[in-house]
């Protein structure tokens, strides 16, 4: 009897240790599937890292307009407007008949009918594509599009004694106020275009993604289509569905925790719009206060005609 104890003590101790092994390499599996990385977890991070590139390089080609349209609209050194209102009013002709020649201006023999005819005048030139193409003559186009939008003719540059005078002074006052309200509003249509240029290099899992939907797959890409990809990989991805079936528990919550993180990079660009948006409105109000006093435009109105610089 002792023996046969022994021998069930010895066999129960033996199962016991081969269970425990079992369990405890049964859990070391079960760990080791919930937190490995899976391929949607590293197509999402792959995918945000160029959402944020193309983020940054978005607000340099913004800033590289402004500083060529800014000099513009104040009519600086070496720009059409300096001269006077209608040497920039015949830039912004030859710019539109030499780039953008529309139909009936061909019929009347003013320029040659382009592959572009009044791109310059249409809203769907700057936002009817999340990227433009990759030949530069698109960018150029949105950029002439919003030219004609916000300031076509710039008024003209006061010059020499004109603005030595007291009268010339209090117009320049006012010039001043003009020219940083059309920076505002010229800046803000400048992050629109440039968040629809082509700055960063599209990953694998977003020319699937273009694939998917029906697109041209491109090489490169804007960070409106940047993220616009990642938000419809979200919503219609066929292999993240596919793969958030899979995923074991720790997995889904990892998944849900990026999303998390996604919405809170849209509502961080959302409150930086809506910066601009304040911007925009407190230049309007300020602009509507001052108008029953008639003084801004009363000021500009001598800038309508040409300048007599004196010569030294």
């Amino acid at each position: 009897m002792k023996g046969q104890v022994s021998a069930l003590q010895q066999t129960t101790d033996a199962s016991n240790v081969a269970n425990f092994a079992v369990q405890k390499d049964l859990r070391g599996v079960v760990v080791r599937d919930e937190h490995v990385a899976t391929p949607s977890a590293c197509e999402a991070l792959d995918n945000g890292q160029a959402i944020a590139v193309a983020a940054g390089q978005s607000w340099i080609v913004s800033n590289s307009i402004s500083r060529v349209s800014d000099p513009r609209g104040e009519a600086a050194p070496n720009m059409p407007a300096y001269v006077g209102q209608a040497n920039a009013q015949a830039a912004n002709t030859a710019i539109h008949l030499g780039r953008y020649c529309g139909e009936g201006e061909a019929q009347d023999g003013m320029c040659t009918l382009g592959s572009r005819p009044n791109w310059d005048q249409r809203a769907s030139t700057m936002l009817g594509a999340l990227a433009y193409g990759d030949t530069p003559e698109d960018l150029t186009a949105a950029n002439d599009y919003v030219t004609n939008l916000i300031q076509p003719v710039p008024p003209r540059a006061l010059r020499t004694d004109e603005v030595r005078s007291l009268a010339g002074q209090d117009k320049q006052a006012w010039r001043r106020r003009y020219n940083a309200m059309i920076s505002l509003a010229r800046t803000a249509m400048n992050d629109i275009v440039a968040a629809r240029t082509n700055t960063v290099t599209l990953t694998p899992a977003q020319r699937e993604q273009q694939r998917a939907q029906g697109m041209t797959q491109t090489a490169k890409g804007s960070w409106m289509l940047a993220a616009e990809l990642e938000v419809n990989r979200y919503v219609s991805g066929r292999a993240w569905a596919r793969d958030l079936q899979r995923m074991p528990p720790a997995a889904r919550q990892i998944e849900q925790i990026k999303l998390d993180a996604f919405r809170a990079y849209i509502d961080w660009q959302q409150f930086k719009a809506s910066q601009t948006q304040t911007a925009l409105l407190s230049a309007i109000l300020a602009d509507r206060a001052e108008a029953p006093f008639g003084r801004p435009q009363q000021a500009l109105l001598g800038l309508a005609t040409m300048p007599v610089p004196t010569t030294r």
